[in-house]
């Protein structure tokens, strides 16, 4: 009896994240053109800001300079760091924020000028829009 119930339990759990999908899953399936290399890059190639919102409610502007440096302000904070572009995701590096470690993020433009980046375990990272 015990072997059946934890085999049963095995089974259910089996199903539940089997049809669990990651946010990044559900842009994809709505077709949301992902951003390449190349469009990164291009967009990237001049100083760029942008404003930003996460899904912990907080929401600040950051500033790409095409020399790889960047800052980062939202209400009561600011950082500097670093970007880059590898493989298709957009790279950050913060000296305080995430506790210097740095994150990469595949992006999707849903919107005409609204992206949402996802992180490497498909959640999302952060909704951004260009300001210039």
């Amino acid at each position: 009896m015990k072997m059946t119930w934890i085999g049963a339990s095995a089974a259910g759990l089996t199903l539940v994240l089997a049809g669990c999908g990651t946010a990044e899953k559900m842009a994809q399936d709505k077709g949301y053109p992902a951003a390449t290399q190349a469009e990164l890059e291009q967009k990237y190639s001049r100083t760029r800001t942008i404003v930003w919102s996460n899904p912990a409610g907080r929401s600040g502007t950051a500033t790409y300079h095409p020399d790889g440096t960047a800052q980062v302000t939202w209400p009561g904070g600011e950082d500097e760091g670093r970007w880059r572009i590898v493989d298709g995701r957009f790279c950050s590096q913060w000296k305080t924020v995430r506790n210097g470690v740095e994150n990469c993020t595949r992006s999707y433009r849903v919107g005409d000028n609204e992206y949402r980046a996802y992180n490497a375990d498909g959640t999302l990272n952060a909704t951004i829009s260009f300001t210039d």
